[in-house]
């Protein structure tokens, strides 16, 4: 017994094939694919946020590593200011103009620490003053960046003035303090 379809109803058998046959194709083929997608993209994001927060903290211990050997091989004082100077300047750029940078005459404070797993050692504080101007963004940028330049280093003061009528520019004045294993 054979039916007999009218043309609507063929085209409308069509319809409903090429209907199904998207759905099954999208269910099963595209949507899984799209599913795995972008579970790897999620991963992929994981690892390369897990890489860098690993690859930072193998900086930070080479850093310490070199501060370690660099205590280790007893620079005087005055290299050390000298050195820290170099860095100042390289965090402040062309955005920040440094106008006064003076180690403090105060002698360097000792006092003893004994890290874990080490020999006693001893700490010296190097405080340095500088008087800048830049703008209030600027000077934010590069007290920051001072401060993650170097885990040793750290803000003791901070002193922020307008530097004349109308001016967008700030004077800034910050006593810093640097930590230098010996």
């Amino acid at each position: 017994m054979r039916i007999s379809l009218t043309g609507r109803e063929k085209v409308l058998t069509l319809v409903a094939a090429t209907g199904l046959l998207i759905f099954l194709l999208l269910s099963f083929g595209l949507l899984p694919l799209l599913r795995d997608w972008q579970d790897t993209s999620a991963q992929m994001d994981l690892l390369q946020t897990s890489y860098i927060r690993k690859l930072k903290m193998a900086r930070e211990a080479q850093s310490f590593e070199k501060k370690l050997n660099r205590a280790g091989t007893g620079q005087s004082g005055s290299a050390l200011v000298a050195e820290f100077l170099a860095e100042i300047e390289t965090v402040a750029g062309d955005h920040i103009l440094i106008r006064r940078f003076q180690p403090l005459q105060t002698p360097l404070d000792r006092t003893s620490a004994a890290p874990r797993n080490t020999s006693a050692r001893n700490i010296e504080k190097l405080r340095i003053q500088i008087e800048c101007s830049g703008s209030l963004n600027n000077l934010m940028a590069f007290i920051q960046n001072i401060e993650k330049k170097d885990a040793f280093t750290r803000i003791q003061h901070l002193y922020l003035t307008p530097e004349g009528n109308g001016s967008e520019s700030l004077q800034c004045q910050v006593i810093l303090m640097r930590m230098i294993l010996t």
